[in-house]
């Protein structure tokens, strides 16, 4: 995949670009809610593998194997951390993060 609007190593990046370039945005909406699907044999994935798209397979089997560490609050009640450790079996996710490339 290719992005001229990205860096490109020996295209728009100078030589010494691995230690000047570290500008990157990050973005995140915390109270996002994925639910599990009740019959997920019936999805359907509409671009497995391709373009940025990672492949259905090693991406679940990185899922299945991942712990979860719930994170200790050191505030005596810090809401944000409390509210995020609370069970919430029905959920497949909750939380969605990014990262880009500060030149989009």
């Amino acid at each position: 995949l290719y992005c001229p609007a990205c860096p490109q190593p020996g295209i728009n990046l100078p030589s010494s670009w691995k230690d000047s370039y570290d500008e990157y945005v990050v973005d995140g909406n915390f109270t996002v809610q994925h639910m599990k699907m009740k019959t997920p044999e019936d999805d359907v994935s509409l671009a497995d593998g391709r373009g940025y798209m990672v492949t259905e397979g090693p991406y679940e089997t990185h899922v299945t194997e991942s712990i979860e560490e719930k994170e200790k609050s050191s505030c005596s009640n810090h809401r944000a951390v409390n509210t995020a450790n609370v069970q919430r079996s029905n959920l497949r996710a909750t939380g969605v993060g990014a990262t880009a490339c500060a030149r989009h």
